[in-house]
């Protein structure tokens, strides 16, 4: 099947590269990690709705934890592995000015996860890392850092464009679209 006949939206494409990056298998909750789509449903729309019907994924329930519903498990077909393949190696198609402020939205979220995890890293270490580990957590947080804020200086420059060039109220669009946001610091 061609790339262009499925008609993905992006993040559908995300979740296809995420499992193909995961070794072509993860749990909802690992492709929100790696994706940036914060809302599991989100996902499991694209499951039931676009990747499942195309015969891309597959799933099944995972194994039961201290969570009340045990997690859904994504695994690729081969022909969601050829479309996954083709989707990284394709440049990104050009989306509309929505689709763009999602997905730099979802970048944005992936990073702050990635600050989140690397600090986590850092504290939860039972001993001290030695010097060299933790310049280089230090690194990596102040680079991640550095690129969530050109992320959301990029947002706000965006939305102020739109607002003056298309005359919309994006903080409307966002209230009636559920969307969360914070405003860059």
């Amino acid at each position: 099947m061609a790339l262009e006949d499925l008609a993905l939206d992006w993040k559908s494409e995300a979740v296809l590269v995420a499992l193909a990056e995961a070794d072509g298998e993860a749990t909802t909750t690992e492709l929100s990690t790696l994706t940036g789509i914060e809302k599991n449903d989100h996902i499991l729309y694209r499951f039931r709705e676009k990747l499942v019907p195309a015969g891309l994924i597959e799933t099944t329930k995972g194994e039961a934890t201290d969570a009340p519903i045990p997690p859904t498990v994504a695994m690729l077909t081969d022909s969601g592995e050829k479309v996954a393949t083709q989707l990284r190696d394709q440049d990104r198609r050009a989306l509309d000015v929505s689709e763009r402020i999602e997905q730099v939205a979802a970048d944005v979220a992936q990073l702050e996860s990635q600050v989140e995890s690397i600090k986590g890293e850092s504290v939860s270490e039972d001993r001290p890392a030695p010097s060299d580990e933790l310049n280089s957590i230090s690194e990596d947080v102040d680079t991640l850092t550095t690129r969530l804020d050109a992320l959301w200086e990029g947002m706000a420059v965006m939305r102020d464009f739109i607002q003056e060039e298309h005359d919309v109220d994006l903080r409307a669009y966002k209230e009636e679209h559920e969307i969360e946001t914070r405003e860059p610091e």
